[in-house]
């Protein structure tokens, strides 16, 4: 009976359901009969009065998924933390004892609190790790010590995107976990850098993207297998079933698929945009879709474009502000904080307005060499879009600011993505011919706490 509930509550198919509530109590049975019918902003609260009503059942299997289907429903950090606590209570009255204390460890970070448990270090023959977390100062001091490749790369900066991300407070969000570490040889020298992070309780990421593994000595690749490793102690250690690694075509590694297939996982095709600014303009425009081409040769005839280099950043500010509120999005960043990055240099704001108004913002950041596209808006009624001559705008100053190459970043394409996620990769695929192909891969090497039947 409980394997069976468990079953038809993981699967929430109400006919299901339905053909059970005549095996239950009364009491438990009706609880179920309603949560079928409720809207959703009622049924996290009902989904755990649902848990505990089958925890006095004596069942073990099907209290599992009522807590998860409540907190899939909750997007508030503290509201998911106060779930947590009630499962891992749970949990450790049944016997299970580690999976309550990882919900403990879910719950502080859902409240922006460290987590007690310590992360280990492994190391074996081919060297030996090195973490942020458990050793901050070792690592900080060999961090200093190398230029590292991820500088130039927009997703990923170990420096400015780092900050940026562990200094967001974001009621979603909870804390976000520094997890980034090295691997060393026998004599302290890197030889492998892994950038990650976690962020809530989805998967264990960078910055909210994927986990890219750099080789820094042609000793590091032998030293992979022990970067995996490292990975999965993280992601059981955070309480995430999944690790999100970044593969590219140009760059194959038979240590790292041989590890992928050893697991359930998802991948999804990805391409990287990218401008090479060493290119003339001529032949920058020529790459741009025919549609963004004409709009930007409009736009150089017909708009007035200016940019934070010039002054005036607490008024784009403000514009970019109100057009992302005006689309119905959020934007990532308070307007005192952007203002804070433009300050330092790290981010710059380009609009364009006609005799009336303003008409669209494009905000960017740098990173070493590389000018990253961070994200534009535009007025809502405009019968030509300007992004366009604005985008036209911008690569050309990063072109005479002598920068390298302007990213446009990871595009969303893959089915599986949002329909929103899509059109802004066919938005960013309107200004360049050159892509970077690989995939991103969700590989389920942590907690089996979706699909498994726990004790399973």
């Amino acid at each position: 009976m409980d394997a069976r509930l468990h079953d038809l509550l993981w699967s929430q198919e109400p006919a299901g359901i339905t053909a059970v509530l005549p095996l239950l109590p009364e009491g438990t049975g009706r609880l179920l009969a309603t949560v079928i019918s409720i809207g959703p902003a009622e049924r996290p609260a009902l989904w755990v009065t649902i848990a505990l009503h089958l925890d006095q059942l004596g069942l073990t299997l099907s209290p599992w998924v009522a807590f998860r289907l409540a907190l899939d429903l909750l997007p508030l950090a503290a509201d998911r933390a106060v779930v947590y606590r009630m499962r891992a209570e749970w949990l450790a009255r049944i016997g299970h004892d580690d999976q309550a204390e990882r919900d403990q460890g879910l719950a502080m970070r859902m409240v922006r609190q460290q987590p007690c448990r310590a992360v280990m270090e492994l190391a074996d023959a081919s060297g030996a790790v090195v973490c942020v977390q458990s050793s901050p100062e070792e690592f900080k001091h060999l961090i200093r010590g190398f230029r590292s490749p991820l500088l130039c790369d927009p997703l990923r900066d170990p420096s400015q995107t780092k900050l940026s991300f562990l200094a967001a407070d974001v009621p979603e969000y909870g804390l976000p976990v520094d997890l980034s570490f090295l691997i060393v040889d026998a004599e302290g020298r890197p030889l492998l850098q892994v950038e990650c992070d976690v962020l809530q309780d989805s998967h264990l990421g960078c910055r909210s993207s994927a986990i890219e593994i750099i080789g820094l000595s042609p000793a590091g690749e032998a030293a992979v297998p022990l970067a995996l490793r490292q990975l999965e102690h993280l992601a059981q250690w955070s309480g995430v079933d999944d690790i999100r690694l970044q593969l590219w075509d140009d760059q194959p590694r038979p240590a790292l698929a041989q590890w992928i297939a050893g697991f359930p996982h998802v991948s999804r095709r990805m391409r990287r945009a990218t401008i090479d600014l060493a290119e003339g303009m001529d032949g920058i425009l020529a790459n741009f879709r025919q549609t963004s081409r004409n709009l930007a040769r409009w736009g150089q005839r017909a708009l007035e474009f200016t940019s934070s280099w010039q002054g005036g950043e607490t008024e784009l500010a403000h514009v970019y502000r109100t057009m992302v509120a005006d689309s119905g999005r959020r934007s990532a960043e308070g307007e005192d904080d952007l203002l804070a990055h433009v300050g330092r240099g790290e981010f710059a704001l380009y609009g364009c307005r006609d005799a009336q108004r303003w008409l669209a913002v494009v905000m960017v950041s740098f990173h070493a060499d590389v000018v990253n596209y961070g994200g534009s808006a535009r007025a809502a009624d405009q019968v030509k879009s300007a992004l366009p001559a604005l985008m036209y705008h911008v690569v050309a100053d990063a072109k005479q600011r002598g920068f390298r190459q302007f990213c446009l970043g990871d595009l969303h394409e893959d089915p599986s993505f949002s329909s929103k996620l899509r059109s802004i990769a066919a938005f960013k695929a309107g200004f360049t011919q050159a892509f970077r192909c690989g995939q991103w891969c969700d590989v389920a090497a942590g907690w089996p706490h979706r699909s498994v039947r726990l004790g399973g």
